[in-house]
């Protein structure tokens, strides 16, 4: 991994970016663009390198990737960013294959252009990317709190349903008694109910 110095002048304003590059020959260039279009703070990597490895030292806010041809190993690499430090991710290539298309996609990229990076292409194509990004783990996290009411709640029905027929309760009743049970014990209902269900399995 390769620290591109440059001048710290708003450098604020701009994205980290961490740069991956099956070329030595393209990194001047590329560094070059960069700089005209503003963007003073990039780290540059080898494509042959640890992507995920970089991306938790560096901690940019956007990963370029600049290759001939997404590889199998690149792709599987940001498959792995995807999951465990997932970042909006920029591919420059010439491959015009639907299926390396999809599978870029699949692996967790947010822009993928053709015919590689220009300097009135780099801009738009980070603030898409970001804008994406963005759009996609607002998305995601909505669709992991709903996953969890939905997970809670059932948990809770299944726990008054247990203390309707072990106390002769109606549901209010039930909801109540779990209620009152979590507020003395300073827990969640959710987590208390799970604890009822818990008990009845060990007790039968």
């Amino acid at each position: 991994m390769e620290h591109l110095a440059h001048p710290k002048n708003n450098m604020h304003e701009k994205p980290k970016i961490l740069l991956v590059d099956d070329s030595t020959e393209r990194l001047q260039s590329m560094k070059t663009t960069l700089n005209e279009c503003g963007y003073l703070e990039v780290f540059a990597m080898s494509a042959q390198g640890v992507i995920l490895d970089e991306v938790r030292g560096v901690n940019p806010d956007i990963i370029l990737v600049d290759v001939e041809s997404p590889s199998r190993d690149t792709l599987e690499q940001l498959t792995l960013v995807r999951l465990e430090e997932p970042r909006p991710v920029v591919l420059f290539t010439q491959d015009q294959n639907v299926q390396s298309i999809h599978a870029a996609i699949e692996s967790g990229v947010s822009a993928y252009l053709l015919d590689g990076i220009s300097p009135e292409r780099v801009r738009p194509a980070i603030e898409i990317a970001m804008a994406t990004f963005k759009s996609f783990q607002k998305l995601r996290k909505e669709l992991d709190q709903a996953r969890t009411s939905l997970h809670e709640q059932k948990t809770i029905n299944q726990a008054k349903a247990i203390l309707m027929k072990k106390r002769q309760l109606n549901e209010n009743d039930a909801y109540h008694f779990l209620r009152k049970l979590a507020m003395g014990r300073k827990q969640k209902i959710s987590e208390v109910a799970h604890d009822i269900i818990a008990l009845k399995d060990i007790i039968g």
